[in-house]
């Protein structure tokens, strides 16, 4: 007669080997491979993934300077059952996203247009928010007051257990400002949409957050009927002739910041049909003009526009007396984005 006992202690090991100590089954490792993608048509910083048991969103340059930074998440019902190959390397988000906290109010905006308002359970800075609706929920206390870099009211946050934290950064000390929320299981997505150089292509990012938040039909419908009014308008703007030179932004103590001739701003100016003041400068980073330099520059314009937060000729006078040297100023063709602003 053999003897079984062997047989049982092998059948045993294998099983721990199967197990982990918690009682869950170990991952498999599997070679990834993807049944779809989402390759945008005019953004550059993301691209989005599919499985049929997950969704991968990769952000690109999430910040300034970071061209060499790639940020994974991973969108899945399960992420414990998933191959271990997969999860590595990945911010694991759990479905369905429900609560969400928005570091910038320009996101506040994008989930309004996906009619999510009531998503929202925190934003960094709620006096700047315009929305009606918005601004109600804030004042019922239905969404808080995050704070900002360097003061994030992260007790606050926590007890709110939001799905996730919609960020932005300026430069790569933003992981810093956010790793105590990582620390609380909070996953921080960075979203660079403010990033993006091509106008449509900032647009293009509600795709992006629709697909995060369970809604991707209603973001397609969404950005396709913004690009349909966008590029009809540009095609009517490139019948403006003499196109005129238009200067913009306003300075800042001494200074004059002024986007490159190949940003985002050069680019929406020019399917406006207008002439980007500063169109020589050819770098991706801002400029920074002194005064004379800018007003200099400026006896060219003939429309300037988006002039800080003067909200008349009279505070641009009393920022600086030289600016009323300007010939935009003194026809009075000076256009701001004043005209509704939030309670801030």
């Amino acid at each position: 007669m053999k003897n079984t006992g062997w047989h049982i202690i092998i059948f045993l090991a294998l099983v721990l080997v199967l197990y982990s100590c918690t009682g869950q089954p170990a991952r498999k490792t599997v070679r990834e491979a993807f049944s779809d993608s989402l390759v945008p048509q005019y953004a550059d910083k993301f691209r989005i993934y599919f499985t049929p048991e997950y969704t991968v969103f990769r952000v690109f340059s999430p910040w300034q300077g970071g061209k060499s930074t790639t940020v994974e998440y991973m969108l899945a019902n399960n992420a414990a059952s998933l191959p271990v190959d997969a999860v590595r390397g990945r911010i694991v988000i759990g479905t369905p996203v429900k609560h969400v906290v928005c570091m910038s109010t320009t996101h506040v905006g994008i989930l309004s247009a996906l009619q999510l308002d009531s998503s929202i359970v925190s934003v960094s800075g709620t006096r700047f928010v315009y929305s009606a609706t918005i601004q109600k929920m804030i004042q019922e206390g239905y969404i808080s007051e995050a704070g900002y870099e360097g003061s994030f009211d992260f007790e606050g946050i926590a007890r709110l257990k939001p799905d996730l934290i919609f960020a932005y950064g300026i430069g790569p000390e933003v992981t810093s400002w956010y790793a105590r929320m990582e620390s609380l299981h909070i996953p921080v997505v960075y979203l660079a949409e403010y990033l993006e150089e091509e106008p449509l292509g900032r647009a293009e990012w509600i795709r992006f957050i629709g697909r995060m938040m369970g809604v991707p039909q209603k973001a397609d419908s969404f950005f396709f009927s913004v690009r349909a009014s966008y590029l009809s308008l540009r095609k009517l703007a490139q019948n403006n002739t003499p196109q005129p030179v238009v200067m913009t932004g306003l300075p800042w103590k001494d200074a004059w910041n002024v986007p490159s001739g190949n940003s985002y701003t050069a680019r929406l100016i020019s399917d406006a049909g207008g002439i980007y003041w500063c169109s020589d400068l050819t770098a991706r980073e801002n400029y920074e003009l002194s005064i004379e330099e800018a007003v200099g520059k400026a006896f060219d314009a003939k429309i300037w526009i988006n002039a800080g937060t003067a909200r008349s000729l009279a505070d641009i006078k009393n920022t600086d007396l030289r600016l009323a040297a300007i010939p935009a100023y003194r026809n009075g063709n000076v256009f701001s984005n004043t005209a509704r602003i939030g309670p801030g």
